[in-house]
């Protein structure tokens, strides 16, 4: 994998005119390159629930890119990691 883009990533370059707006005048428009963040934040297939919450939280990501023998396999969201934990938290209340 070579590199991320966020939402947030997109934003900034778009309010400041870097768009659809700069294209029409004839200002360089933004690449992917520009906005990319490094994909070394990606972890392993097979790394537990446990460990990723714990990167989720000293990150501050929203995602986290899933990877399997250097290809990405998918993403989680960090809203995915919190219906997990709170699925749990009613299972043990209902206990």
């Amino acid at each position: 994998m070579r590199g991320l883009v966020f939402q947030s990533d997109l934003l900034g370059p778009m309010a400041a005119g870097s768009g659809f707006e700069a294209q029409q005048q004839n200002v360089a428009p933004c690449t992917v390159a520009d906005v990319m963040r490094a994909a070394d934040c990606a972890i392993p297939h097979d790394l537990a629930a446990g460990v990723l919450l714990n990167r989720l939280a000293v990150q501050g990501s929203e995602v986290i890119p899933v990877e399997k023998n250097g290809r990405l396999v998918g993403i989680v969201p960090r809203s995915d990691m919190i219906r997990l934990l709170l699925s749990d938290a009613e299972e043990r209340a209902a206990a």
